[in-house]
Order: structure tokens, then C-alpha cells, then sequence
């Protein structure tokens, strides 16, 4: 089983994704990894790049999710998992953005219409 990689490389990787892929490319990146883009957590797209690149992880899938990037997205200067990372030129670090308390997600069966609205 592969070793887990340093947290300031996976920023790194983070910030490349977050950078290289919008949403619907991220999509077909996910599709490329046999990945089910619903089923990765968070609200935002930031948060679901997160959890791809810590499973991708913990799985030892990062030398897998880094051809697929490269493949997907060439011109982006992709890092090699097995280099050193310094510190100097490694991202800060990854935060969640405040989630909005008034923000609401319903959701209802066509049928339940009349009652939802």
C-alpha cells in the first residue's frame, strides 16, 4: 500500500484542481476516476475537491489522479507525488468557507409540489 503524502502536497494538489477544473470538468475528472461525483462531501466545489484528493489519498490513488489531471489539463505544471515538497513554496492551507445559516436546500417529489410551495 502506498504511503499517505504530506497535507502541503495535497494543498497543493487541491489549489491546482480548484484552478484547473471548473465544475462540470471536474465532473468528467471524477468520471475518468471512477469516482461518483455525488457521493463526495461538501457544498461547494472547493469542499468536494478536498475529499476527491483526500481519498484519492488514502486509497494510494494519488499517482492515478495526477495522470488524469495532467492528461485532462496539460499546460498545468502538476506535481510529482514522490518529490520532496518544501515549505516555502507549498500553499497555506485549506479552509472551508463559512456555510450561510439562511441558505436552505429543499427538495420534493413532483407529486408533493402543491405541498412544497
Amino acid at each position: 500500500m502506498a504511503q499517505e503524502q504530506k497535507p502541503n502536497l495535497l494543498i497543493q494538489i487541491h489549489d491546482l484542481i480548484n484552478d484547473a477544473f471548473d465544475l462540470d470538468e471536474f465532473r468528467e475528472l471524477c468520471l475518468h476516476l471512477e469516482v461518483k461525483y455525488d457521493n463526495l462531501s461538501g457544498g461547494t466545489l472547493s469542499a468536494r475537491i478536498h475529499d476527491l484528493v483526500q481519498r484519492q489519498n488514502r486509497q494510494g490513488q494519488l499517482d492515478n489522479l495526477l495522470y488524469w489531471c495532467g492528461y485532462l489539463r496539460p499546460n498545468f505544471n502538476w506535481p510529482d507525488p514522490s518529490a520532496p515538497v518544501t515549505l516555502g513554496t507549498a500553499p497555506t492551507s485549506f479552509t472551508l468557507p463559512p456555510r450561510n445559516p439562511r441558505q436552505i436546500f429543499l427538495s420534493h417529489a413532483s407529486q408533493d409540489a402543491e405541498f412544497a410551495h
